[in-house]
């Protein structure tokens, strides 16, 4: 049988639910015995797309909320995160690895979830918004799955 849990959050554009986002994601991972260094990196992704939603999405506009929803079924974990905000054009978003912005000291988190996670699509949505769904498949040691 697999496991099937599902959470969700919807929390104002404030800084300190960064954190929090985070901090679930990672209880849960650990709760599920996925190896340390992969739950690094899904917590890093997922640090990268909430602040993305509240700093770049909302404007940290504390009227406007972000969306969390962390869903895993069986080894398969998906995360979305959702804005308020004007939504943007990801092919406009500059590569962090070109001449010019190598040296810039911002700008690589979308280039960080996109390296982390197996799959990530963002879609602009109606009326305002972005929506970011990210998928990984989590290594889970025989031994220690349910």
């Amino acid at each position: 049988m697999s496991k099937h849990e599902l959470i969700r959050m919807r929390f104002s554009s404030e800084v300190l639910f960064i954190d929090i986002a985070q901090e679930v994601v990672q209880k849960v991972l650990e709760n599920l015995k996925v190896l340390e260094d992969e739950i690094f990196w899904v917590c890093l992704a997922v640090r990268e797309a909430v602040i993305n939603a509240v700093k770049h999405g909302n404007n940290f506009d504390a009227d406007k909320y972000v969306e969390f929803v962390v869903e895993i079924r069986g080894e398969q974990l998906r995360i979305e995160v959702m804005d308020e905000g004007a939504g943007f054009n990801i092919d406009d978003v500059p590569d962090p690895l070109s001449d010019e912005n190598i040296l810039k000291p911002s700008g690589r988190g979308i280039f960080y979830i996109r390296s982390f996670m197996d799959n990530v699509d963002y879609e602009v949505i109606q009326p305002a918004g972005t929506r970011l769904v990210m998928l990984k498949k989590l290594t889970i040691p025989a031994g220690e799955r349910a």
